[in-house]
C-alpha cells in the first residue's frame, strides 16, 4: 500500500534511517489516517498558525496558486471544518505546537519538542537563518494588525474565538 505514494523509496527504505523529515508532508486533519499506513514509530508535528495570519498567508499565496479562497467566510469554513478535523486527532504520536507560542515561548516549547521525540538538540547552534531564525519568524506574527480591513479581522476573530493565539 505504502508504495502507492510518490514519496517512497525502496532504497531509502532499505537504509532504515531513524529520521526523515517532511515539510508539510501530513495533513494535518488527516495525521491520524496517515499514521496508519506507516512505520508505527513515525512521529507527526503539526503547527498550527493564527487564523488571522494563515487567511493573509492565504491571500498572499493566491497570486502564486489559486488553492485558498479570497472571501474570508469561505476561507472560515474551511478552516473551521479543517480544525475540527485536526483537533479530533489522538494518536499519541502527534505533536501539536502553535506557531506564535513556538517563537515567543521558544525555549519552553523547545523542551516539550524534545521529550515528545526523544531527543536533545544542540544548544548555541548557529544556523544563520539557514532552516530557522526566531527573528525573521517573529516578523511574520501578528501581520494581521497591520492589514486595512479589519471588518475582516474581527469577523475571523468572532468565528475562532478560542484560536486567536496572539493579540
Amino acid at each position: 500500500y505504502v508504495k502507492n505514494f510518490f514519496w517512497y523509496d525502496d532504497k531509502v527504505i532499505a537504509l532504515r534511517k531513524k529520521y526523515l523529515l517532511l515539510d508539510q508532508g501530513v495533513l494535518p486533519e488527516e495525521a491520524d489516517e496517515t499514521l496508519e499506513i506507516l512505520p508505527k514509530e513515525t512521529k507527526v508535528i503539526i503547527v498550527s498558525r493564527d487564523p488571522r495570519d494563515v487567511y493573509l498567508s492565504s491571500l498572499s499565496q493566491n497570486k502564486l496558486a489559486c488553492n485558498f479562497p479570497n472571501n474570508v467566510k469561505d476561507f472560515c469554513k474551511i478552516y473551521a471544518n479543517q480544525y475540527k478535523q485536526f483537533l479530533k486527532q489522538k494518536n499519541k504520536n502527534i505533536f501539536h505546537v502553535q506557531f506564535e507560542k513556538l517563537i515567543f515561548e521558544n525555549e519552553k516549547e523547545t523542551e516539550r519538542l524534545e521529550k515528545f521525540l526523544g531527543i536533545k538538540f544542540l544548544k548555541n547552534t548557529k544556523y544563520d537563518g539557514k532552516f530557522f531564525s526566531l527573528e525573521w519568524s517573529k516578523s511574520r506574527i501578528g501581520k494581521w494588525k497591520n492589514f486595512g480591513d479589519k471588518d475582516t479581522i474581527n469577523y475571523i476573530k468572532e468565528n475562532f474565538p478560542n484560536e486567536m493565539f496572539y493579540d
